[in-house]
């Protein structure tokens, strides 16, 4: 823990600290080739973070492995983690120890020149050319590639001036950040010398913003989530209550269509077939009670009937 904790608050020899002594010092070369006031905005901000970082991985360190525990019972149970744990625990620890320039020693033990430049950078110390291995020939300080001072530069010594002394001057400020941040925290939670709770409240809004994250996570929620939440409602209530209300108002309407058309075609459309099959049903009982077959009965019906037309004749 101790080791990575060293690694990332940049301490040298440690494979943090090549990497941050090498952003610095690319401001560092922005400031001493461009002038203005982006480069040292952004030295202030890096070495800022960086003093940060220091203070609150150390702080984490003596809270965690220095002074009293805050409970007895799980101080005095505590067991050592499980073996994929360890391994990947001390896989980290190297790298964070020789991740940086021990294992590839080159005398440059500052890492003026890291050893990953070495790989895929050549610097054509006569010219101030730069070129990338996998493209030879080609001139970065032509596409912007190449960092700030080598791109304005003319010439090498002056190229190389910038450089050396941007690296200097990040040397300088990354261990004085790291001893700002590892004295602070000192003082903080080790040695208790301040307290820091009289800090804070000295802070005032200051800290209750930061403690607060910036009130980031309030502003998303007050406007992206509630925002989000409001819109789902709205949304189901209208595919509740006027999708499905148009839909169920459909359904009721057929529904009641049907009521009437079962209605019409059992009482009227039946009822009419019905009738005349009942109507015939009467006739055909009439009729069939006439037709006895006796031929006597046909022979009176038929005097009966010549009588009748006669005398409606002779009447009219």
């Amino acid at each position: 823990m101790l080791i990575c904790t060293l690694a990332i608050a940049g301490t040298p020899l440690f494979s943090g600290f090549y990497s941050k002594d090498k952003i610095i010092a690319s401001a560092w070369e922005v400031v001493l080739g461009h002038g203005g006031w982006i480069g040292p905005f952004a030295l202030v901000c890096l070495a800022l973070a960086a003093m940060l970082t220091t203070f609150y991985m150390f702080r984490l360190i003596f809270m965690t492995f220095f002074g009293k525990p805050r409970d007895q019972h799980i101080h005095d149970h505590a067991h050592e983690s499980p073996a994929p744990m360890v391994i990947s625990l001390l896989a980290l620890a190297s790298l964070g120890l020789f991740g940086g320039k021990m294992w590839a020693m080159d005398g440059d033990v500052l890492g003026e020149h890291t050893w990953f430049e070495s790989l895929v950078w050549h610097v054509d110390h006569e010219t101030g050319e730069t070129e990338l291995f996998l493209y030879p020939g080609l001139d970065l300080t032509q596409m912007n590639i190449a960092s700030a001072a080598e791109a304005r530069a003319h010439d090498a010594g002056h190229t190389a001036h910038i450089g050396h002394a941007a690296h200097t001057r990040a040397l300088i400020v990354s261990l004085g950040v790291l001893l700002l941040g590892v004295i602070g925290a000192v003082l903080f939670y080790l040695l208790r010398k301040i307290d820091p709770a009289r800090v804070t409240a000295k802070l005032g809004r200051v800290y209750t913003t930061i403690a607060n994250k910036y009130y980031i996570d309030e502003i998303v929620d007050g406007s992206v989530i509630r925002g989000t939440m409001v819109l789902s409602r709205t949304q189901t209530w209208i595919d509740e209550n006027i999708v499905d209300g148009l839909v169920l108002l459909i359904g009721r309407i057929h529904k009641a269509l049907g009521f009437v058309c079962a209605w019409i075609d059992k009482n009227i459309v039946d009822g009419l077939v019905n009738l005349v099959a009942g109507v015939t049903q009467v006739s055909g009982s009439l009729v069939r009670m006439l037709q006895t077959g006796r031929i006597q009965q046909y022979v009176s019906f038929a005097v009966a009937g010549g009588i009748l037309l006669a005398a409606l004749h002779i009447l009219s």
